[in-house]
């Protein structure tokens, strides 16, 4: 259920299909849909009650009905049709006194400020009532012509994710509705600098820009950038010219085009020319294969901010006490697009933040802005326009960073991480050096045990490697703690979360895993797998990932099976090739749940997969479960 433009419920229930599976013939079943005045809604489907008096809330507007039906494509071959008939639409007149017109927050995800406000038509000095989580709470109304505004703002901001609950009673009349506050990301006052070390005189961003002559392997990913500014995969030929004598530029805004022509909302049609991408093109005379880093500082106040951005590739924004930290907030991260992402600060300060931005080929450009809670959106450092968040450009002369976090495994927030994880730290210096013997590292707020081994450095990284020894409690919290002091006598301190899966696979393991360790299809567990058609198991390569020249699997070389495409018209005696290759699974567990009795239908399903780039429009099926006869069909593509 979606209210202008915002889901405010879902629902599932059984019985939507009115006929057998794969069959068109139509089957008709009643359905009714009530909007009543009191701003609640009733739906029954063919005899079930899907809402029943559920607070949306209505307001009552002149208009046209628009009626639809639609459900998911299983298939590209499989769809099905639907049909209205016998329909009645019956109108109720709304008759005096008040009247609701709208009802705010609603959906699912609110932001953590939202304030409470309800809109009433011909209230006159009927009382009114406000309940917030079923406690009643102090409004504010006020009134323009007939319309009143029913107004409360809860005091501080809401928990992320939290549901709360409204009813406003208004003449006689009540309305009940509910909302979820989004999962907004926490930056925590600790993620700030010390003020005196800005630099607050500078305004705007450091841009650092490189530039291939040619496109690397590996695609266009965050990582690609990474390494690229880091010099790992060629030369910089970009026009360094103009550069700072340290190779950035200075920018007083982010908003950006490869030829400074119009894209994103900022444009000159609206008042804001996008500027070029410092130093492009460089010596190679094109636009393509570039990767940049923006650093700036942020000066926020407690409260909440929705960060976004358009970005023509990738793009990742991080907020953190260095944020090339692995353990600072990622805030947004998109491959290509617009997007958004709200957090909540804890406290005054300024916070240092990142973007890294990739460039593979076409269209290039990137914007940075922030919205206001009414949908407002405002560069970054737009300092002409009211409501800017101010950027400040470096810190002060002198002022020396710590050594900063540059890889932890598992990664935070990482999900379904072995209960005997082996933890990784890298710590990486620039202006000073880290003192070994201050090194600490805490797991659910005890010390491990360090060895002499778990700690080594080579070049300006140091790295502890740490193996638990007795297993985590499984589907859990887990929190590291890393503290060191630095030569310049600061103390750092870095932690995040991680989150344990079902633990290590032993006997009783309701399921199977295939590792491909021994260069075949025996299972690690469970039934062995089985090629489709025996005869072309020579075509099938086993080996590992550094074999075949493919990426590791997270940082590591592993074992992995090569399934090979082929052309549709390829033959042999035994027919088309392509309808024979492929790995069939006897998972050799029983049926449960669903309906269909006899069938395997709750399972999870984790797979490693690299997708090659033979093939039609790199497109193919990666999940066959039902119509086994069409290996033309497909349920994961």
């Amino acid at each position: 259920m979606r209210i202008g433009g915002q889901r405010v419920a879902a629902k599932r229930f059984t019985g939507l299909r009115t006929g057998p599976p794969n069959d068109q013939t139509p089957v008709f079943v009643p359905v009714h849909i009530q909007l009543d005045a009191d701003g609640t809604l009733d739906v029954v489907y063919n005899g079930a009650k899907v809402y029943d008096n559920f607070g949306i809330p209505y307001a009552p507007i002149a208009g046209n009905f628009g009626l639809g039906s639609g459900t998911a494509e299983l298939t590209a071959a499989i769809r099905a049709n639907h049909w209205f008939d016998d329909m009645t639409i019956a109108t109720t007149t709304v008759g005096a006194g008040p009247v609701l017109l709208s009802a705010l927050p609603l959906g699912t995800s609110v932001r953590p400020d939202a304030v409470i406000e309800v809109q009433v038509e011909n209230l006159g000095g009927a009382t009114v009532q406000v309940q917030f989580d079923s406690q009643t709470v102090q409004h504010q109304t006020s009134t323009s012509g007939t319309v009143t505004t029913i107004t409360y703002d809860p005091p501080g901001a809401l928990t992320p994710g939290s549901t709360h609950n409204v009813t406003v009673t208004y003449g006689g009349k009540s309305l009940t509705w509910g909302f979820t506050v989004l999962n907004a990301t926490i930056i925590p006052g600790s993620f700030a600098v010390a003020s005196n070390t800005v630099d607050t005189a500078t305004s705007g961003f450091k841009v650092r820009v490189h530039q291939l002559d040619t496109a690397a392997a590996g695609g266009n990913t965050f990582q690609r950038a990474e390494d690229q500014l880091a010099g790992k995969l060629g030369p910089n030929v970009a026009d360094l010219s103009q550069a700072n004598p340290d190779g950035t530029f200075d920018k007083q805004l982010i908003n950006m085009e490869q030829d400074g022509a119009e894209a994103g909302f900022f444009n000159a049609t609206e008042g804001h020319a996008d500027e070029t991408i410092p130093g492009i093109p460089g010596s190679v005379g094109n636009t393509d294969n570039i990767a940049m880093e923006v650093r700036g500082y942020l000066e926020l106040a407690k409260g909440v901010y929705t960060f976004g951005l358009v970005s023509d590739d990738n793009a990742r924004l991080t907020i953190g006490p260095d944020p090339r930290d692995a353990t600072a907030a990622k805030v947004i991260d998109v491959t290509i697009g617009t997007a958004t992402s709200t957090v909540l600060v804890d406290a005054d300060g300024i916070y240092p933040f990142r973007v890294v931005w990739a460039e593979g080929q076409g269209g290039a450009n990137l914007e940075l802005w922030t919205v206001t809670p009414t949908g407002t959106r405002i560069l970054l450092n737009d300092r002409a326009t009211a409501g800017h968040v101010k950027v400040y450009r470096q810190l002060k002369a002198g002022i020396q960073t710590p050594p900063y976090i540059s890889l932890a495994k598992p990664t935070p927030g990482d999900v379904n991480v072995t209960t005997i994880p082996k933890i990784e730290l890298a710590i990486t210096e620039e202006s000073t050096q880290v003192n070994q013997a201050s090194i600490k590292l805490f797991l659910n707020g005890i010390q491990a045990a360090l060895a002499p081994g778990d700690i080594s450095k080579i070049g300006n990284v140091t790295t502890i490697r740490y193996t638990v020894s007795i297993p985590l409690p499984p589907k859990s919290e887990q929190r590291i703690r890393l503290e060191f002091a630095d030569s310049a006598g600061q103390n750092v301190a870095r932690e995040y979360t991680f989150t344990t899966g079902s633990g290590a696979i032993v006997a009783g393991f309701a399921g199977a895993q295939w590792d491909f360790d021994n260069g075949n299809l025996a299972a690690t567990l469970g039934h062995d797998l089985q090629y489709i058609d025996g005869t072309l198991a020579s075509r099938y390569q086993f080996g590992t990932t550094t074999q075949f020249g493919i990426p590791d699997i997270g940082g590591k070389a592993a074992r992995v099976i090569h399934i090979p495409w082929n052309d549709d018209a390829e033959a042999d005696a035994n027919g088309v090739i392509f309808k024979r290759l492929g790995l069939r699974v006897n998972h050799g567990l029983g049926a449960n749940g669903g309906s269909l009795t006899n069938k395997l239908n709750q399972y999870t399903l984790i797979m490693d997969q690299l997708w090659g780039t033979d093939g039609p429009k790199n497109f193919g099926s990666i999940l066959q479960t039902h119509d086994l006869g069409n290996p033309t069909d497909g349920d994961m593509f």
